[in-house]
């Protein structure tokens, strides 16, 4: 395993057994680009490609952000996820990145987890997806993404995050050819009293800017 990389001691929440999981050390991280739709490009190991820890043992993927496992989760889990047949626990390629989200997406939707996650995991299977120059298959979760996103505005209560799920709903309508209602959406940002945060309104508003000269042209 790459010098870049530390093992991080787990036990999965689901059969108890200890493992150990890949994580890219914070020294090694060297961001180079971050894109509208906050998907950050690095210089080196990708953080994304790491956040999900698949149990080697029983199969059980999530990241930190899911919820704990209720009884009935785990009953349920056992008896519809298997151990994987790739091995996580190393340095992983981008096709290995990509099977531990959908395992993990596969996971938090057998146990019902909040939009907020299923709509954070569908985008980072997109941005793994542009990584690979896919773009059916990028766009495919951006849709996903933007859906869920819209059921937590629509559904969820005390959002952390307003105005970056507002303004992403807005941004996966740009990228995915939804000109007027981006622009509905990134038109709220900018006038919707609850949000104040400055650097979500710039982006925002450059996004607006950038739909309006696009019209002109």
């Amino acid at each position: 395993m790459t010098e870049d990389l530390f093992l991080k001691n787990c036990d999965c929440p689901l059969c108890g057994k200890a493992y150990a999981t890949p994580r890219v050390k914070r020294s090694k991280l060297r961001p180079s680009k971050v894109e509208s739709d906050f998907c950050i490009r690095y210089k080196g190991l990708n953080p994304i490609y790491y956040q999900v820890m698949v149990c080697p043992n029983c199969g059980y993927s999530y990241t930190e952000h899911f919820s704990p496992l209720r009884p009935q989760d785990k009953e349920m889990l056992k008896k519809r996820i298997s151990p994987a047949k790739n091995d996580f626990t190393g340095e992983r390629t981008l096709e290995l990145a990509v099977e531990s989200y959908k395992r993990a997406l596969l996971c938090a939707m057998m146990k019902k987890e909040k939009h907020s996650l299923l709509a954070a995991l569908n985008l980072h299977l997109a941005w793994l997806y542009r990584f690979a120059e896919d773009k059916s298959r990028e766009e495919e979760f951006l849709q996903r993404a933007r859906d869920y996103y819209l059921k937590m505005y629509e559904e969820e209560a005390d959002i952390k995050d307003l105005a970056r799920v507002v303004y992403l709903i807005g941004e996966l309508n740009r990228r995915l050819g939804n000109i007027k209602e981006a622009g509905r959406w990134f038109t709220r940002v900018i006038n919707d009293k609850e949000i104040n945060d400055r650097g979500i309104i710039r982006m925002a508003r450059e996004r607006w800017q950038e739909l309006r000269l696009n019209q002109e042209a």
